[in-house]
């Protein structure tokens, strides 16, 4: 008898009251879009990053031998162990582009012929002529170019050559620009000899037949090829094994933005569920008559509970409609704008819906809103006959609480405002849950304000490292004193300090020589470089054999800490080192980069008074500044004949990890707009209803002469106090937020925390937000308060 009246009931809740309809869809929709996008934008980004990786068929394994051919490579491929192999010579230069010069990487082989670290031509010609290049389009970061420009490139040697941009390529096997500040080049290898280099390889890659992402296996199959390169007469010079076998260097990014969007969606997700559950419930006290006729007229708990599921389930299924394109929208928009050169420089594929995230979509759509609703459902149909019939719907409880009771003795306020406080006293669940959204919006809000001033003091902190202006690495090494020297006739230069730098392998647990790392040796109590620790303490000017090593250490196989002691061959000669300290490095280069004392390591070498590089401090400290002198020190340096390597500006350095920190904030930002969107949906909600529910209250005060701007003076600042109440939990809670996301980042960034440091211009910023959305939401329903008359008040049930 009840089942087609409660049919049309569900019908007339969904269309008769259509603001209250749209704000539980739209609050729904907000939860749902979150998740929707963040898979979206993830699935996309790991998946288009493992896809254009594997099709490059790469390697984890670089070998440097001194000069070899296709023969040694067939060897290799010979070897049981062993899926394929191949060769290519890689030459460190500088390229003068864009009215400056840049360090580089220029590697040869017979393009388009190689079979591993494939390169995809992304303009141009396919494949360079002799004395032509090819370059990386991620070098679009460091600077504008196009196909046909010419380049000045100098080898080590100082001999330099005009070579065209014939084209451009993505190389997803190669540590990009944004990473390095270096520009990866490619040409023919016969072009080497032109270039005043031998036509042969240097560096030898190959893949494992198995396995290729076991770290153990690969290094034991490294060991047998370099065994096996040896034993057929071969020099080998050094190898590389990837930390992490088989992922792309830009993990390090993806990895925390992949982390931090999954939880931001579980967050607004959970928002999302609150508003419903908060709607929800003023939906059963304002119907609370009704359900007692139903109840009346023969209705159970389960006929009643069941029919507003349905209506949930309802509500849910309409926004699952009104989400499912913006949400893949939105996420290709973001997309666009991360992988496109010159930040991750990935191929995307056409813009579509995937399948899976529309099946999660639609689960979350139904499952969140209903979870949510079950508990105020369940109880509201619980109530019986009598209760129902002796409700007046009104906040019956009021007065109930010591708050209400000291509320009414105040007597220093005046009427509209104790109105307003009152009404958030009357309805404490519904204002609780309302003030819970808003204040975990507000304290995810500066939580990420946070990370980004953390982000920001890290960064400042990790460029202590670059305590010097210009930093000139040269070919050779040259008398310091002499270096210096040199360095001071340069107009601009202040000061010139000549460190030493060495080559070393890092000797794993059995014995055999791994990945390189480099050490830099200024001198003892040299103030020019001060990398922030992680662990540990900076070198003594009595140390010897003390290092001091990059974070990437603290994840290695097996990790060290502070204390450890490591073995490196330095020029085939092995020497034991203790870790003092680890600094925080990015998870960006293909080698370890170390700190100890010069004097102990000339010692080591029998480089005595000699340095390949030199520190100079300029009279002014400014980008521009640094950057004129460094083409000073240049010229003048190339008219001694004093060989450089390369120049770079500490400001440079400093750039490079801002920007590798930008781009994570920039996603955490995004995500931010949803947050705060939700938590003003769910105070234009809470004042709906609240309008709905005093609608007679309204209709009195209309009677005994109040005016419009009353009426809407009394919500409005309703909404405002709700604003400033959750402003102040946002500001408490925000700190541990803050802090989460902060270690989370620094961890997979740097593998080190942040320096943590509250955002109080973010909290500043959230309170001018908040109150802004406070009075955004609550004036539609302040002015729909104001258009009641008494004759609606009458009609009003």
């Amino acid at each position: 008898m009840f089942m087609q009246p409660r049919w049309s009931k569900v019908i007339a809740d969904l269309w008769h009251i259509k603001t209250r309809t749209m704000l539980v869809v739209l609050s729904i929709a907000v939860g749902v879009f979150a998740v929707g996008m963040v898979a979206h934008f993830y699935l996309i980004l790991i998946n288009s990053t493992n896809e254009a990786f594997a099709s490059v068929n790469p390697t984890s394994v670089g070998i440097w031998i001194s000069g070899f051919d296709d023969e040694l490579v067939e060897l290799v491929r010979r070897m049981p162990q062993v899926a394929d192999a191949d060769g290519r010579r890689v030459s460190n230069a500088r390229l003068h582009l864009g009215g400056r010069w840049y360090r580089a990487q220029i590697s040869g082989w017979e393009i388009g012929k190689g079979r591993l670290n494939l390169i995809e031509v992304t303009g141009g010609a396919r494949v360079p002529k002799d004395r032509q290049l090819l370059i990386d389009q991620s070098a679009l970061f460091l600077t504008d170019f196009k196909i046909g420009d010419t380049v000045v490139v100098e080898m080590s040697d100082g001999l330099r050559r005009e070579m065209p941009i014939v084209g451009t390529v993505r190389d997803v096997n190669s540590n990009p620009s944004l990473n390095t500040g270096r520009i990866n080049s490619y040409v023919t290898l016969d072009t080497f000899e032109w270039l005043g280099e031998p036509a042969e390889y240097n560096q030898l890659t190959f893949t494992t037949a198995e396995k290729q992402t076991d770290y153990e296996h690969m290094r034991a199959v490294t060991a047998a090829v370099k065994n096996q390169i040896e034993r057929k007469g071969w020099h080998v010079q050094g190898s590389f094994l990837a930390p992490e076998p088989g992922v792309n260097f830009m993990n390090f990014i993806i990895e925390p933005i992949g982390l931090i969007l999954a939880m931001m969606a579980v967050v607004t997700l959970a928002l999302s569920a609150l508003l419903v559950f908060n709607t929800m419930s003023a939906l059963m006290i304002a119907q609370i008559k009704q359900i007692g006729i139903m109840k009346a007229t023969g209705a159970s708990v389960a006929d009643i509970a069941g029919m507003y599921l349905v209506l949930v389930v309802i509500f849910g299924l309409l926004a699952f409609v009104v989400t499912i394109f913006p949400a893949a929208w939105v996420a290709d928009r973001i997309l666009q704008l991360v992988a496109s050169p010159p930040m991750l420089d990935l191929k995307l594929p056409p813009f579509r819906l995937l399948i899976s995230v529309v099946c999660l979509e639609l689960s979350v759509s139904v499952l969140a809103p209903v979870l949510g609703a079950l508990l105020v459902t369940i109880a509201g149909s619980r109530i019986t006959i009598h209760e129902a019939i002796s409700t007046h719907g009104m906040g019956d409880n009021f007065g109930a609480h010591i708050l209400d009771r000291l509320l009414g003795r105040v007597r220093s306020i005046s009427g509209p405002l104790i109105l307003s406080i009152g009404d958030i006293l009357r309805t404490k669940r519904r204002a609780a849950l309302t003030l819970g959204t808003l204040i975990l919006s507000g304290s995810v809000f500066i939580g990420i304000m946070s990370v980004k001033a953390s982000a920001d003091k890290t960064v400042a902190e990790m460029g202590e490292a670059y305590r010097f202006d210009v930093e000139v690495q040269l070919a050779r090494n040259y008398r310091a004193k002499k270096i210096e020297r040199f360095s001071s006739q340069v107009p601009g230069v202040e000061a010139a300090e000549g460190w030493a730098v060495v080559g070393g392998a890092l000797v794993n647990d059995a014995g055999e020589a791994g990945n390189l790392m480099w050490i830099l040796a200024p001198p003892a109590g040299s103030e020019l470089s001060r990398p922030k620790l992680a662990q540990g303490r900076w070198l003594l000017p009595e140390d010897e054999n003390a290092i001091v090593v990059d974070s990437r250490l603290l994840r290695g196989h097996p990790p060290r800490s502070a204390g450890d002691k490591i073995r490196l061959s330095i020029e085939g000669n092995e020497t034991e080192w203790t870790i003092v300290g680890i600094y925080l490095a990015p998870r960006t280069q293909g080698y370890y980069i170390a700190y100890a004392n010069l004097a102990y390591v000339v010692h080591l070498t029998g480089d005595v008074g000699q340095s390949q590089r030199v520190q100079l401090v300029t009279t002014r400290h400014d980008p521009a500044f640094q950057t004129e002198v460094a083409q000073r020190v240049n010229d003048h340096f190339r008219d001694l004949g004093v060989k450089v390597r390369s120049i770079e500006t500490s400001s440079t350095f400093r750039g490079l990890q801002k920007e590798q920190f930008n781009i994570v904030v920039f996603v955490l930002t995004a995500m931010d707009l949803l947050l705060v969107l939700v938590g003003g949906l769910g105070l234009a909600g809470t004042m709906s209803i609240s309008v709905l529910e005093r609608t007679r209250e309204i209709g009195v005060m209309r009677i005994v002469g109040a005016d419009d701007s009353a009426v809407v003076r009394i919500v409005i600042v309703e909404g405002l106090l709700m604003g400033v109440l959750s402003w102040f939990g946002a500001v408490v809670l925000a700190w541990p937020v803050g802090w989460l996301l902060s270690w989370v980042i620094g961890w997979q960034m740097v593998s080190g925390p942040l320096s943590y440091i509250y955002s109080v211009p973010g909290m500043l910023i959230w309170l001018v937000m908040v109150l802004t959305v406070a009075a955004l939401a609550s004036f539609v329903p302040a002015w729909q308060a104001s258009r009641l008359t008494v004759r609606d008040v009458l009609a009003y049930e």
